[in-house]
């Protein structure tokens, strides 16, 4: 399957959803090439991640492609 996007995921307490689509496999190459929305997660993803983020002692964490 090829990448569409990538999703990126500040968190905290709170979580932070960016959905970042570029035509390039490392989106960090070109900022001028990308466009970023806000996204979300569905509620049930967001208690597992914070549970992972916990279970790791974490204080953050970010997803890769989609």
């Amino acid at each position: 399957m090829d990448k569409t996007a990538d999703i990126l995921v500040a968190v905290g307490r709170r979580v932070f959803v960016i959905r970042i689509d570029s035509g390039l496999l490392d989106w960090r190459k070109d900022y001028s090439a990308l466009t970023c929305t806000v996204a979300d997660l569905p509620n049930h993803q967001t208690r597992t991640l914070r549970a992972y983020l916990d279970q790791l002692v974490l204080p953050s964490g970010s997803s890769t492609s989609q």
